[in-house]
């Protein structure tokens, strides 16, 4: 008789669950001070032609797959987007080898008149708001980083390791809809590389960087740290795609 799937032991699995103990033990405090005006930033993605109803703020950002030209007209002060793989119409070095993804339509990236929209691709842009002068880099993407609960991309979670922004926007696993607040210090790295191909060193060299850690908090207590905000603003979920999920609102 052939055993059922939830009988299935993946590898490292043992290794897996002492590192998730060893992050839950560490769990160290993020910065969480607002000011009386906070910038307020609306994250969605995965709209796929959805229109979800959005809240007002200073900053739209649409993570990835609009899946065509998607119109709205909001009152946000500044729109940001970035695509995703449902965006063909977006990838100029796609159509030419797939014809056929065109459907029948002969207009390209170029007919496009984005308006206030701010479409970015390889680039960046710096936004000034009256209200949050220190705030820092916000970095929409459209792959999730090695976490918890957003699936992986080892080489995203390397670029953000290094620019430690204070805000990652993301999408495409629509399960994982969701906000976690994270520092990005050496115990959350060790976990990463753990969760990710890495075996017992790694889960000891955590337990030694947790172990330093609770004796650095009994020297210098109540040390918040500066955290990043990572959210999966996937609005459809479902075999159909259906719009089930509300827009994700972070303020700082």
């Amino acid at each position: 008789m052939r055993a059922p799937l939830t009988s299935i032991t993946l590898p490292g699995r043992h290794q897996r669950e002492a590192a998730s103990e060893l992050r839950a033990i560490h769990n160290p405090k993020a910065k969480s001070s607002r000011p009386s005006n906070p910038l307020r930033v609306v994250c969605i993605s995965d709209t796929d032609n959805a229109r979800p109803i959005l809240p007002p703020g200073d900053l739209l950002i649409h993570a990835r797959d609009l899946t065509e030209n998607g119109s709205f007209d909001e009152p946000h002060t500044c729109k940001v987007i970035i695509a995703g793989n449902h965006d063909v119409l977006l990838d100029e070095a796609f159509l030419p080898k797939y014809p056929e993804r065109r459907y029948g339509q002969t207009k390209t990236k170029a007919d496009l008149d984005w308006g206030s929209v701010i479409y970015l691709e390889d680039n960046c842009v710096t936004l000034d708001f009256p209200q949050a002068e220190s705030i820092g880099d916000v970095s929409p993407s459209s792959q999730p980083r090695r976490l918890t609960i957003f699936g992986r991309c080892f080489y995203l979670a390397e670029e953000i390791a290094q620019i430690l922004p204070h805000l990652v926007v993301f999408g495409h696993i629509h399960v994982s809809y969701g906000r976690e607040d994270v520092v990005l210090d050496g115990v959350q790295r060790a976990y990463e590389v753990m969760t990710g191909w890495a075996g017992w060193m790694t889960v000891g060299w955590m337990a030694i960087l947790v172990l330093l850690a609770k004796l650095k908090g009994l020297v210098l207590p109540n040390r918040d740290q500066e955290g990043t905000v990572f959210v999966n603003a996937s609005v459809v979920s479902g075999s159909r795609n259906t719009l089930t999920n509300e827009p994700i609102v972070v303020e700082f």
